[in-house]
C-alpha cells in the first residue's frame, strides 16, 4: 500500500503564501507518478472561504481516492457543517476543539 500525505496548502486566492492550482495539481501528478493507492489531506486545506468549493471539489473528484483531515484553518470563513459536507467527510466525522491555556 502506498500513500501521500500532505498538509497545510492554504489555498486562499490574493493570499501570498497561499496555495495555488498549480500546487494541487503537483501533489496530484506526484500520486499518479509513484503510483499511490489513495491521498490523505492532513489539515489545512484551504483557508475557509466559502469559494474554495471548486477547489475542494478537484481534489475530491481526483481519479486516486482522496482523502481529508480537517485542520484548525478549514472552517475560518465557513461553518464547521459547511465545510464538512463540501470535503464529502463521512457523518460519523468527530471533531476535537482545543482550549487556550495563559502561561
Amino acid at each position: 500500500m502506498k500513500f501521500l500525505l500532505f498538509s497545510d496548502l492554504h489555498y486562499e486566492p490574493g493570499l501570498w503564501d497561499g496555495g495555488t492550482w498549480e500546487d494541487l495539481h503537483i501533489l496530484q501528478k506526484h500520486a499518479e507518478e509513484e503510483n499511490c493507492d489513495f491521498i490523505i489531506h492532513a489539515g489545512d486545506f484551504c483557508g475557509g472561504q466559502a469559494n474554495a468549493d471548486e477547489y475542494i471539489k478537484a481534489y475530491n473528484d481526483f481519479h486516486i481516492p482522496s482523502y481529508h483531515c480537517l485542520g484548525n484553518h478549514d472552517a475560518d470563513k465557513c461553518t464547521l457543517k459547511k465545510r464538512f459536507k463540501s470535503s464529502k467527510c463521512p457523518r460519523t466525522t468527530i471533531t476535537l476543539t482545543a482550549r487556550a491555556t495563559a502561561w
